[in-house]
């Protein structure tokens, strides 16, 4: 995503320099897309990865396409956690490739642009044709399931529908702010039962509830 856009035409979007198209010596329609933010310098373009990854390493395209274009000859990678990776660029239509330290971030963020002005000191167009960033997603350890309030939790994979009845009848198995789960490996099943109350009920002598129509109602075959 970025703060701005040229005319929010779509060929300046923000997804044209995630495409992987690096043809960048022309400006306009494909294959000459890319991100335009207009005649500005306050410009930020970020890349959201939706999750913590590892990178170490940025390739990055700017359009050239001179004289219509300049570019920009500063700017800077910046991290979820604020810490920056200054940039110098080049007026050129090769890919341009920074590593550093190995940087574990969910986004990744090209700000602090400086162009490279006109002889008069004005602005020109500069955009960037293809980012390109090198790394790894952060794989999370999957915990297993585990299993609770089972007669014997060894044989749980062998409960049949039946006998995930007769579990769910046993007296104060549903308690107050807990959830329950038995699964059945014969039959593929998942019995899940809660009861996220603040107060307990409490029953005259003699009585106790049933499960029959929470069963019921809510098995899966």
């Amino acid at each position: 995503m970025a703060n701005f856009v040229t005319r929010e035409d779509p060929c300046f979007f923000e997804r044209n320099a995630i495409d992987g198209v690096t043809d960048n010596t022309g400006h306009g329609n494909y294959p000459f897309h890319s991100w335009g933010g207009g005649l500005r310098e306050d410009l930020e373009y970020e890349v959201d990865f939706g999750a913590e990854v590892e990178v170490d390493r940025v390739t990055i395209y700017l359009r050239a396409d001179f004289p219509h274009d300049t570019y920009w000859k500063e700017a800077a990678l910046e991290f979820s956690d604020k810490s920056r990776v200054p940039l110098t660029l080049l007026g050129t239509k090769d890919g341009q490739t920074f590593e550093f330290p190995k940087k574990k971030t969910s986004t990744v963020k090209l700000t602090g642009f400086r162009q490279q002005r006109l002889e008069d000191g004005s602005l020109s167009f500069a955009a960037l044709s293809q980012i390109q960033i090198y790394g790894n997603y952060i794989k999370e350890e999957k915990k297993g399931m585990e299993v609770r309030d089972a007669s014997n939790a060894k044989d749980v994979k062998y409960y049949t529908t039946d006998r995930l009845r007769e579990e769910f009848h046993i007296a104060n198995l549903f308690t107050k702010d807990n959830i329950r789960m038995v699964y059945s490996h014969t039959d593929r099943i998942i019995v899940i039962g809660m009861m996220p109350v603040k107060l307990e009920l409490k029953l005259e002598a003699g009585k106790e509830l049933a499960a029959d129509y929470f069963l019921e109602r809510r098995e899966l075959g």
